[in-house]
């Protein structure tokens, strides 16, 4: 009989979900290697034995006894080849070649089995972890697994190095019910384990870790620091084990920590091992988060080094250590990015965020913050150029994303010099779509005109504040202010409103004043025309910009416009019965009542009645309802007087309590000019002029 080369030992309960991916992947091996397929199955009920049948029938069955190493020995005892090769159901060969070299080349008896690359898939972002095993064994009486949990092979020989690779699908950090599930089972027997031998540092670091899969970061910190504890009392023990070090040191990062410790436990592991990745990266992190900028800096981009030719580094054949980070590339220069910024590094920013660029970013949230740098760089050194392509794919996706990079790009556009921004809108000025129009308008090659009629063609109201010059165009054309008032609502108008404030405010404040400035008081004006007028009026009123005459005149088109928009939108009985809950707001119900005042005129109580109330409702406005008490020539009603310069010496005083001194002075000015001397005045004034000196002192 043929001497079998491989023997492919493996056990399993209740695999089927995994199993035949497992064993699929066997099939190429087998074909090219003489070799037996051994599956011990310790009580599946599902249909993993099934399964199986398909594939061997080198199939037994043994009880589980919460024991691994004593499981996986029993599988062993079957074998029959030269070399054994150990796999699980939730794993799948990847690269079997490096296998088939092993075992067919001539090895003398110092070569006890090989190593090869296992690679965890955690199920985040295509993340591959990958850590060197020892899977292939010289099968000998002497070689077996020891550890009730997390078993480790004990074999006499050197473990040789190959090119072979398995993914191991048993960490799906995604699949909330396996971790669970594997959570509960490996950290009971770990504990029971360690109530037998409380000093055992492996099981200690073992339990560490599987807190930490299973997102409990600070009871893994709380583990690894005992195991560390256990081993720091010997030099030797340290270096034997120092997979225990840079486990301390990643559970410290995980759990919040980056004070002195970290990074003293994190330099004496890199005296150790200067390979250290994982180490490496998280001292990178522990110094960002110290502000220690250029030291952070300088140690990712060790990282990085490191990284690139991690395939030639010694660390790489140490099967005690595992390499989390090597997928953290994208991560590190985010971060070194994002730290030269701070430091004012901006063309070195710029080298990262190139990389960032030509790079998979499958997370949208990172994908942002990344585009957001992006401009943010470009604005602080003024030019867009370079990254032409990159604006003009963002602009033309339209998700989601790029409205949110485009709204960051416009909030630093408000804030740029005027080269700045001539810079920016020249990016986008050629564009055949509705941004491009906004940029060639500020570019000064359209017209608000033609925004507002491509923006009426679409959806207005869905809008972005930023194309609010589209409110100049209503302000200087009759067709298309009714055209908007149909198609905007209040709040989008309001909307354009406070970006062109925040924007564009000098050329706004004098179109507002020119637009006012052009309504006649006795004139016909439609409802579109009243809303816009009421709405720009009240802006004007409230921007501080208007002397004493500018205001009069303002307030009388505000009101008169706020009245034509009230009565088209309700019926004259609202008015009649003062029906003021059947409005929308306090600025209707203040319009109503001086609408009402301005009606009962000839009854000088009654109209003073109306603009108590209107001062009640919206004080605010309190400077209009004085115009009109100013204006009133029957001051008959003492009490109704008396009541009302009560109340505007009330909102005098929120004023000063509000520290608002400024307005508080204009106020009680405008008092004066319609009560005259009241002593009350005189007091709030000195008030006032005290408060004053107390702020300059």
């Amino acid at each position: 009989m043929r001497k079998l080369t491989l023997s492919i030992c493996m056990m399993i309960k209740n695999e089927e979900i995994n199993l035949r991916r497992c064993l699929e992947s066997l099939k190429p091996l087998m074909k090219e290697v003489s070799s037996e397929l051994i599956i011990v199955d310790t009580g599946s009920t599902d249909n993993s034995v099934e399964i199986v049948k398909e594939y061997t029938d080198k199939l037994f069955f043994h009880p589980w006894n919460n024991d691994f190493a004593a499981m996986r020995n029993t599988t062993i005892g079957y074998a029959t080849g030269e070399w054994v090769l150990i796999i699980d159901a939730d794993e799948e060969l990847e690269n079997y070649k490096g296998i088939v070299e092993f075992v067919k080349a001539k090895h003398g008896k110092s070569v006890g089995g090989a190593l090869m690359t296992v690679i965890n898939i955690t199920g985040r972002k295509n993340e591959r972890l990958p850590l060197m095993s020892a899977r292939v064994f010289r099968r000998a009486a002497d070689f077996c697994y020891s550890g009730v949990i997390h078993n480790q092979p004990h074999v006499k020989g050197q473990l040789l190095p190959t090119e072979a690779s398995l993914l191991h699908y048993g960490y799906m950090t995604t699949d909330s019910e396996l971790m669970n599930k594997k959570f509960q089972r490996t950290s009971l027997l770990l504990k029971k384990e360690l109530e037998k031998d409380p000093e055992n540092f492996y099981y200690r670091y073992q339990l560490a870790v599987t807190y930490s899969m299973y997102g409990d970061n600070k009871q893994a910190l709380h583990e690894i620091l005992k195991a560390y504890h256990l081993i720091n009392r010997d030099e030797a023990l340290l270096k034997q084990n120092i997979y225990i070090l840079g486990a301390v040191v990643q559970f410290y990062v995980a759990a919040g920590y980056y004070d002195e410790e970290v990074v003293t436990i994190a330099l004496k592991t890199l005296e150790m091992q200067p390979e250290y990745v994982d180490v490496i990266f998280f001292l990178a992190q522990t110094y960002a988060l110290r502000e220690e900028f250029e030291k952070s800096y300088q140690y990712y981009d060790r990282y990085l080094l490191l990284v690139e030719n991690f395939a030639q580094l010694k660390i790489r054949y140490d099967i005690s250590i595992s390499h989390y980070t090597l997928n953290n590339t994208i991560e590190a220069h985010f971060n070194m990015a994002t730290m030269s910024i701070k430091v004012g590094e901006l063309e070195r920013a710029k080298k990262h965020t190139a990389i960032l660029m030509n790079s998979e970013m499958k997370n949208e949230e990172f994908r942002g913050s990344v585009y957001k740098m992006i401009v943010q760089l470009d604005y602080a050194l003024g030019s867009f150029a370079e990254n032409y392509q990159f604006y003009q794919s963002v602009i033309k996706a339209g998700d989601e994303l790029t409205a949110a990079v485009v709204e960051d790009a416009e909030t630093r556009w408000q804030g740029a010099s005027i080269e700045v921004r001539d810079a920016y809108s020249s990016m986008f000025a050629e564009l055949p779509d509705l941004y491009g129009t906004l940029n060639r308008v500020r570019l000064g090659r359209s017209t608000v005109a033609d925004l507002a009629k491509e923006i009426f063609r679409k959806d207005p109201n869905q809008m972005q504040p930023y194309f609010s010059l589209t409110l100049f165009a209503l302000m200087q054309d009759d067709l298309l202010c009714e055209i908007g008032g149909q198609l905007l609502t209040e709040q989008t108008i309001l909307n354009f409103m406070k970006h062109l404030e925040d924007c564009h405010r000098q050329e706004f404040l004098n179109r507002s004043r020119q637009y006012v400035f052009s309504i006649e008081l006795t004139g016909a004006v439609t409802y579109s025309k009243a809303r816009l007028a009421k709405n720009i009026a009240k802006y004007l009123l409230f921007s501080g910009a208007l002397d004493e005459q500018e205001y009069r005149q303002v307030f009388a088109v505000y009101l008169y416009s706020g009245s034509i928009y009230l009565q088209t939108l309700y019926n004259e009985i609202v008015f009649a019965k003062e029906l003021v809950f059947d409005l929308k707001n306090v600025e209707e119900i203040y319009l109503l009542y001086m609408m009402l005042a301005e009606r009962s005129k000839s009854d000088g109580s009654k109209s003073v009645q109306y603009l108590r109330k209107a001062l009640e409702v919206y004080p605010d406005m309190s400077r209009g309802v004085e115009i009109i008490l100013g204006s009133l020539s029957d001051k008959e009603d003492d009490g109704e007087m008396e009541q009302l310069t009560k109340q505007l010496l009330a909102n005098v005083e929120s004023l000063i309590t509000a520290g608002q001194l400024e307005e508080a002075l204009n106020m009680v000015n405008e008092c004066e000019t319609i009560i005259g001397g009241d002593v009350r005045l005189f007091a709030y004034k000195t008030l006032i002029i005290k408060k004053r000196h107390e702020t300059i002192n």
